[in-house]
């Protein structure tokens, strides 16, 4: 019962916040994921970027992950999933993410690192539930260098942002619509789109 849910992972599962192409629900089909509740939500203090490249691209499409926003009055909307053990498992191989277990270990040259957030689902009247969700790892080794007092050098600045691929950003707004997150949040990812209502074929493979 989602009102009982208070921690990360429970006996009947593991909570997750989804806010890039996990949005919709025919990219989570493709990678056989399966979730046991599906709740849209927000995540305050937060914005979205687009700065992920995976590992060893330097140039092509970006996709999306999350910064902290404090003070600037920004929030992220996205759906609360909670996962059996097993699909998060998955869902992290898929991301090529770091486990939580595993920490930010050096060296490591995975994509996304998970870390537990708060996160607010609509509707519950205040309610907070704690959820695991993917930063650009990139962007964590550097937020760590400058608490550390070692900011500065190439590979402790945060990573460059970009627009989003076309069929990225649209892949994003239809899972919007089909999750029913709030209308001003789906607006502000359409102006990303400069073909409202294209013919093009939406790729979900690969995502």
């Amino acid at each position: 019962v989602l009102r009982a849910a208070t921690e990360v992972s429970t006996a009947e599962g593991v909570w997750y916040f989804g806010y890039g192409v996990t949005l919709n629900k025919l990219v989570l089909a493709a990678r056989g994921l399966t979730p046991l509740e599906a709740v849209p939500a927000r995540l305050k203090d937060y914005r979205i970027v687009f700065d992920v490249r995976r590992a060893g691209a330097v140039a092509g499409p970006t996709s999306a992950s999350i910064r902290e926003a404090k003070g600037e009055g920004q929030e992220v909307h996205g759906v609360l999933y909670k996962f059996t053990e097993e699909d998060y498992a998955a869902l992290l191989r898929v991301e090529d993410a770091v486990p939580p277990a595993d920490g930010l270990l050096a060296r490591d040259l995975r994509t996304y690192v998970s870390h537990q957030v708060t996160v607010q689902p609509y509707g519950e009247d205040g309610q907070v539930v704690k959820a695991f969700t993917l930063f650009n790892r990139r962007t964590v080794e550097a937020d760590a260098a400058l608490y550390w007092g070692h900011g500065g050098s190439d590979q402790h600045t945060h990573p460059e942002e970009f627009p989003p691929s076309w069929n990225h950003l649209a892949v994003m707004y239809e899972g919007a619509h089909q999750v029913g997150l709030d209308k001003q949040y789906i607006a502000r990812l359409s102006d990303g789109l400069s073909i409202k209502e294209s013919k093009d074929v939406l790729e979900y493979e690969g995502l």
